[in-house]
């Protein structure tokens, strides 16, 4: 079937009127505009399963990340790194916010903050009690660091927090040191649909410093490498719900 519309916006208002057919074919026709339906978003549009990912400013993060970076790199120095999903850094064990420097600050609040704000969205709900297994750990990436793609087991919500993000622009990468999210709708790329539609895409996010950002556990995601002669630092975090109520 080949449409052809040249209406601009306003044609889609108004009263329902048949299209004229300007000609025939046996698997379909060509028509010359759409008919006249009148579209409110918040109306006719049912957002089917949207996924939610959060991004939250830290108001405190200009006097916490200093801290953090050099706890964070006296702890590489020291501790051998973990091998997860990281393709070389250095990645530390997941009791980040044990740590009793870690502690002296409120950083971890902000993460718990965070996460109880997506609870509240994915739930709808605005008062109630929450209890969360939480676990936590720091990340060390120089150059050729990466993450490949992964998800997170045994959690409902996955964060990061970027502690150092130096800039990328100069970098010989695409890419380069991006949070990468894969549509997770296996069948979405069975056929492309016209215009700026993101169906089958990968979304980017630059990393930028004292922010936090949160998604499903179950979301694909890696962390593209980068070839400048810098660190990047970060924190990241697993919660699983295990206590909900609503007030």
């Amino acid at each position: 079937m080949v449409c052809k519309i040249g209406a601009d916006p306003s044609a889609l208002q108004g009263s329902l009127k048949p299209c004229r057919v300007l000609e025939s074919a046996p698997n379909g026709f060509t028509w010359q505009r759409i008919m006249k339906l009148g579209i409110d978003p918040n109306k006719n549009i049912l957002r089917a399963f949207p996924t939610f990912v959060g991004q939250f400013d830290v108001p405190n993060a200009a006097q916490v990340n200093p801290i953090l970076e050099k706890v964070i790199l006296a702890r590489e120095s020291s501790a051998e790194g973990k091998s997860k999903s990281n393709i070389g850094g250095w990645h530390s064990d997941i009791d980040f916010h044990e740590w009793p420097e870690v502690k002296q600050t409120d950083i971890v609040d902000s993460f718990y903050s965070a996460v109880s704000n997506m609870v509240a969205m994915s739930a709808m709900a605005q008062k109630f009690n929450l209890k969360c297994h939480f676990v936590s750990w720091a990340n060390v990436n120089r150059k050729g660091s990466h993450n490949a793609v992964h998800n997170h087991c045994n959690a409902h919500w996955s964060g990061v927090y970027y502690v150092r993000t130096p800039e990328y622009d100069t970098d010989d990468l695409d890419r380069a040191g991006d949070l990468t999210f894969y549509d997770p709708r296996g069948a979405v790329n069975m056929m492309a649909h016209p215009g700026k539609c993101v169906d089958g895409e990968s979304i980017r996010i630059k990393p930028i410093q004292g922010r936090i950002v949160l998604f499903p556990s179950w979301l694909y995601h890696s962390v593209y490498p980068f070839q400048s002669d810098i660190v990047r630092i970060s924190v990241a975090f697993n919660a699983r719900v295990e206590q909900f109520s609503e007030l």
